[in-house]
């Protein structure tokens, strides 16, 4: 379900990832650092075509039934694709929020600053996971998704103005409901070139399932 913040399955219709990389290791360390650092790019969509050099964007591993999850758990669910973090979507994000620091807002001030030039708000960062969990794997029967919770979240690096990111998704726990299943994520949010995350989080979520969608 798009727009109710981090682990959402939501119906799918667009595409979606290259193919799943192996996951960025994250062990319990990288649960304690925070926020974001450097240069400024070009207004981009949010699903960003794959530049020269990447494998094309395939569509992403679907699943027929939730209940099939059970199976999957301590599993790699998808990764997603790139994703691009401009100084736009900073911008409107600081609009939307009021949080117009500016580590995030002022390009000359931040150039001067910890970072070396704007960084992405950690929030911003953590508002990506359901388009990216979107396009990270389809389960045909889910006809809606709800937020429950996090159990836990790092922003264990900063994230420069121009960074691309994307998400690898692996299930923790599978817990059925009446009508779906509970889910637990972790969700590891790489950027591009780092050895260090941009974000770790535990996704609680509720599925609930319907008539299946058309491929």
């Amino acid at each position: 379900m798009q727009g109710h913040g981090c682990g959402s399955f939501p119906r799918h219709e667009s595409r979606a990832p290259s193919s799943i990389n192996p996951p960025l290791h994250v062990d319990a360390a990288v649960f304690g650092d925070d926020d974001n650092h450097n240069d400024k790019q070009k207004v981009r969509p949010l699903q960003t075509a794959a530049p020269a050099g990447d494998a094309p964007d395939a569509p992403p591993p679907r699943v027929a039934r939730l209940e099939h999850l059970r199976e999957r758990v301590g599993q790699m669910l998808g990764t997603s694709p790139w994703v691009q973090v401009d100084q736009r979507r900073i911008d409107l994000f600081a609009e939307a929020t009021g949080d117009h620091q500016w580590i995030h807002v002022d390009p000359v001030r931040a150039a001067q600053g910890p970072f070396g030039g704007p960084i992405a708000h950690g929030f911003l960062t953590l508002s990506l996971l359901p388009w990216m969990i979107e396009h990270a794997l389809v389960i045909d029967d889910v006809a809606m998704g709800v937020n429950y919770g996090l159990n836990r979240v790092r922003f264990t690096a900063p994230v420069p103005v121009g960074s691309r990111l994307r998400g690898h998704f692996k299930l923790l726990a599978y817990e059925p409901l009446e009508g779906g299943a509970q889910l637990v994520v972790e969700v590891t949010m790489e950027i591009e070139g780092s050895p260090k995350p941009a974000c770790v989080a535990e996704s609680v979520s509720r599925r609930y399932v319907g008539a299946p969608h058309p491929t």
